[in-house]
Parts: structure tokens; C-alpha cells; sequence
């Protein structure tokens, strides 16, 4: 691409980038989205911070529950084990020995029971038996008649798994409950390697429930917590049963904390405060408010902000009596137009129009009644040239016009004629009537030339030459020669030397 195309692209790119965004500010729906993008922004950034201050308060919350369920897990620990490690004691002993007779596991049994209230039994199941051969206070039995399949899938599992494991809680009564801790016994054989750890039975403690949970919901309630506990493998097929509390706890936001069983078994506690988490603090509350009371504002502000500089712009560059574009927009514009048409070759018209005989209605009716008709006749000129093209008042009764992508006289000259047949169309006015007539002068850019100062001399010497000689008509810079309107006689544009004119006939 040559070097001078680039050139050109480039600057009309950045031409059309800083008018598209000047359009955006004046234009009342730009200046709506933009103090409405602002306000969204503003609240956006005070939701990520709202956001930010409840997740670090829901961590605080957090750490506070752990720190009272650590509480709460020491407490149980305190009397948990001694209970669990019954069972292990019994089943260490067993695999040691090679086996128990009932004397032995009695007098056990009782010792290691002695001063434990939780320990409801003590139950020795021997091989493939799902009853136990010897117990000492309530037996095993009652807790797997009252649920034998959850009996047999423990037997199984501590069997198959060589693990501890505690099931429960098994109802045996209206109010009475227990949990079942089982510890599998294998025997070293190490003269047999066929026969090496050989399963020797089960060894089953019966803890009370009822006594142990009501101490765990005492303790959870000093401590505003509401707490579920569950044994992690514990259930069904190895699934986790859950020993106490509600179960859906497990499915919510919670803190959970471990804890480790006598053995390879594992309890898990989950915890949340008995209200719920607090969701909204009162400075998280405030921040909330005030972002958005801010958000709001801030929009406002803009919109208020940005109303005001389109508006000290259009006083700027716009009449206020007609509120046209003024002489600065104008030439602002113009010089705009000259540029591209010198880099682009983009062609345009410039009309330069003077009303003829308003001093006299000025004159006869008064300089309010003069405001009205020039009021008049702009509305009259906006009707006639329409976006791309421009009009602009220049002076008191001096007005211009730019067309924009006119590259021949019969364009521009059919212009010229719909102004002068529509603005010497007679005024109602307070006070009585008035009629105008106008007188244009027209240059073509860049055939005419891209000197802005010369171009605008050049058009304002075809306009007073038509004011010189009779009026109410158009001349063209190329060719001074007045062609009258509809108020004088004949009116026809320049026949020869003219750009898009073919020459007149033979």
C-alpha cells in the first residue's frame, strides 16, 4: 500500500474514532449509557468488595467454630478411648495367647470394664458365628437381633478389612441406644505360612449411646453449635454411617474435624453455629449501603457532570437564538472537510447564504419579532439540508451551508434554489408578516481550491455579486454570474465551465 494511502487511512481513522466518541458525549442517550456504565462500574467494584468482606468475616466464623469443636473433640476424647480400647486390648491379647477360655476373658473383661460407665458389654464372637461364645454384662446379641443386617455387614467388614470399626446407633429400647465397637482377632501362625494371620473371631464392646450423645449435645449447646458426628467407613458396602445429629448438616457449609479411634477406626465431627452462619455483619451491611448509595451517585454525577460539559459545549459551538451550529463549529467543520478533500480528494460544497431584506423587517416590526423570523427561517434551512451536510448562522442574517460528497454544480445548485424557494416564502410573525429573500454564493472543494481563508473570500465575492446585481439568486466562484430564483425572472445555473455540466447545445 503506498506510503500517502496509509497516511490517509490513519488519519481518517482517528479523525472518525474522536468524532464517534465527541458524537457519544453530546448525545443525551451517550451521555445515559455512560453514566449508567459508570454507576454499574462503581457497583460492581463495591459487590467485589462486599464480597471480599464476607468471605474474610464467614473465615473468622470459621475458625471460631473449629476452634470450639477442638473443644468439643477433647472433651469426648477424654472418655471416648478408654471405652474403644477395650476391644483392642482384648483382641491383642487373644492373638498373643492363640486363644481365651471364659475364666480368663471374665476376669478381663471385668477388669477393663471396672469404672467405665459408656461400657454396656463386652461380647467375644468366635470364628465364622454371628452370636457371641462368652460376654459379661448385656451381650451382643440384643444389638444384632434389634439390627441383624447392619451385625453381620460389621462382622464382615472388620473380617475382610482387618480394621476396627464402630457401628451404631442400634436402638434396643424406646430410649436406650448403643454403639457397637468391633475388633477383628487373627492369630500369627508362623510355623504355617498357608495358615498365617488365620481369622480367630470378633471381639464386640457395647457402648451407651444415649448417655454418650446427650453429653456431646450438652457440651455442643454450651458452645452455641449444632454438631453431627459420623463413623467414615462405617456403613453400608463401607459407605459413612451417621452416629448422631442431623444428616443433611454433612451437606451444608460446616466445619469438620477428625477424629482418630483407638485402632485404624476414624469419627468425623461437623459443626455450624446454632443460628446459622451470619450472612451480613453491620459494617459489611454499611459497605453494602454506602457502595451502592455511592454507585448511584456516582452515576448521577457523571450524567450531571457530563450534561453539563455537552451543554457548556453547544452554547459554545451552536447560536442560541436559532441553535444552529455557529461560525466556530462551522469552520471547524470546514477545515475538517478541506483536509480530507486535499489527502482523500473528497469532494464538497460550500454555500455561503445572506438574507435579503430582513433589516427592514427589523426595522418595522422590532428586534423580537426580527428573533422570531430568524428563528423561522433556520428551522426552515434545517428542513432543506440534512445530516451529513451542515448549516450553520455566520453572522446576524448571514448564514452557511456545508455538503458533504457534492462534486458537481447542478448538486449544489439544486440546494441553492429549494433555500431560496423556502425562505422567501412569506413569515407569520407577531405583529404582522414578513418575507426575506436570500443571496448565495457556492464554491466547490477541491476544484475550487482547500484554502479555507480563500475559498471562504472567493464565495463571499459570488454572494455579494448576486446582492450587486438584482438578488434573491446563486452564482458559482468558477463563473460570477447571478441566475435568479423564483423571485426573479428565468432562474437557470451557469451553462458553461462548470465541473458536471455538459456545454450547451449547438
Amino acid at each position: 500500500m503506498p506510503l500517502g494511502r496509509l497516511r490517509r487511512l490513519l488519519f481518517a481513522g482517528r479523525r472518525y474514532g474522536a468524532r464517534s466518541w465527541q458524537d457519544l458525549l453530546r448525545a443525551p442517550a451517550g451521555i445515559r449509557l455512560i453514566s449508567t456504565l459508570a454507576g454499574l462500574l462503581l457497583l460492581s467494584l463495591t459487590a467485589l468488595a462486599t464480597q471480599a468482606q464476607w468471605r474474610a468475616e464467614l473465615h473468622q466464623q470459621q475458625v471460631l467454630v473449629g476452634e470450639r469443636l477442638n473443644g468439643l473433640q477433647a472433651q469426648l476424647m477424654q472418655r471416648l478411648p478408654s471405652a474403644l480400647a477395650l476391644s483392642e486390648g482384648l483382641g491383642r491379647i487373644i492373638a498373643l495367647r492363640g486363644g481365651i477360655d471364659r475364666a480368663l476373658f471374665m476376669e478381663l473383661a471385668e477388669g477393663f470394664t471396672q469404672g467405665e460407665a459408656l461400657i454396656r458389654g463386652v461380647s467375644l464372637i468366635r470364628g465364622s458365628n454371628t452370636v457371641p461364645a462368652f460376654a459379661i454384662d448385656e451381650p451382643v446379641s440384643g444389638a444384632a437381633e434389634a439390627d441383624p443386617r447392619r451385625h453381620l455387614d460389621a462382622l464382615a467388614a472388620v473380617r475382610a478389612s482387618r480394621r476396627s470399626l464402630t457401628t451404631g446407633p442400634v436402638a434396643l429400647g424406646p430410649d436406650d441406644e448403643v454403639l457397637v465397637a468391633y475388633t477383628p482377632v487373627f492369630l500369627a501362625m508362623p510355623h504355617s505360612a498357608s495358615e498365617r494371620d488365620r481369622y480367630w473371631g470378633t471381639v464386640a464392646v457395647l457402648i451407651d449411646a444415649r448417655q454418650f450423645f446427650e453429653r456431646l449435645r450438652q457440651a455442643s449447646a454450651q458452645v452455641g453449635l449444632r454438631v453431627a458426628m459420623r463413623a467414615l467407613h462405617g456403613g453400608p458396602a463401607g459407605g459413612d454411617a451417621v452416629l448422631w445429629g442431623d444428616a443433611a448438616l454433612f451437606g451444608q457449609p460446616h466445619v469438620a474435624l477428625r477424629m482418630s479411634l483407638p485402632g485404624t477406626g476414624e469419627w468425623e465431627l461437623a459443626a455450624r453455629p446454632e443460628a446459622g452462619w451470619r450472612q451480613w455483619s453491620e459494617p459489611t451491611a454499611m459497605l453494602a449501603v454506602l457502595g451502592a448509595l455511592m454507585s448511584i451517585g456516582s452515576g448521577l454525577l457523571v450524567h450531571v457532570t457530563l450534561r453539563s460539559r455537552a451543554r457548556i459545549r453547544f452554547m459554545a459551538f451552536h447560536d442560541a437564538l436559532t441553535r444552529l451550529p455557529n461560525r466556530r463549529m462551522f469552520q471547524e467543520q470546514l477545515g475538517e472537510a478541506l483536509l480530507r478533500a486535499r489527502l482523500d480528494e473528497a469532494p464538497g460544497a460550500l454555500l455561503l447564504v445572506d438574507l435579503d431584506g430582513f433589516k427592514a423587517i427589523n426595522d418595522r416590526l422590532g428586534h423580537p419579532a426580527g428573533d422570531a423570523a430568524l428563528r423561522q427561517l433556520a428551522q426552515r434551512m434545517r428542513d432543506e439540508v440534512r445530516a451529513p451536510h451542515l448549516v450553520a448562522r455566520t453572522g446576524g442574517d448571514e448564514f452557511a451551508v456545508l455538503l458533504r460528497g457534492v462534486e458537481r454544480l447542478p448538486q449544489a445548485a439544486d440546494v441553492a434554489l429549494r433555500l431560496i424557494r423556502s425562505l422567501s416564502q412569506p413569515l407569520d410573525l407577531e405583529g404582522g408578516s414578513g418575507q426575506v429573500g436570500a443571496s448565495i454564493g457556492i464554491a466547490l472543494f477541491p476544484h475550487d481550491g482547500c484554502d479555507m481563508a480563500g475559498l471562504l473570500m472567493r464565495t463571499d465575492e459570488a454572494l455579494y455579486h448576486v446582492k450587486q446585481n438584482g438578488r434573491n439568486g446563486y452564482a458559482w466562484v468558477g463563473e460570477i454570474r447571478p441566475v435568479q430564483g423564483e423571485a426573479g425572472a428565468g432562474a437557470r445555473p451557469p451553462a458553461e465551465g462548470v465541473p458536471g455540466r455538459k456545454k450547451a447545445g449547438p
